[in-house]
């Protein structure tokens, strides 16, 4: 139980930093699930990298880092896993897409 708080609340982290960072770009980010859009994975990766910088000595936490994709993976995988039961074709395939340029990026 523990671990999935402790899940939820990076996720929490997580949207706050890309919710900020979209904001300071100028597109308003109306739930969680945008953070797993193929067309604000720049922002995505930019809320990570914010996450993930040491704000003293500006080095990467390299271990957050990881931890972060593997959970951004973990909830991708669980979302395609949900439209995949529910027989929701199109969620499907943007998930997948995602996926993907997630994997490139």
């Amino acid at each position: 139980m523990n671990a999935l708080r402790s899940k939820l609340r990076r996720l929490a982290r997580l949207f706050i930093h890309f919710r900020n960072i979209a904001s300071n770009a100028g597109r308003e980010i109306k739930g969680c699930d945008e953070i797993f859009r193929t067309e604000t994975i720049f922002l995505l990766d930019e809320a990570v990298a914010n996450m993930t910088q040491d704000s003293e000595s500006g080095e990467i936490k390299s271990g957050l880092k990881t931890e972060l994709c593997s959970l951004i993976l973990e909830i991708c995988n669980s979302i395609y896993l949900t439209f995949s039961l529910k027989l929701e074709k199109q969620k499907v395939l943007e998930i997948m897409e995602f996926q993907q340029g997630l994997k490139l990026y």
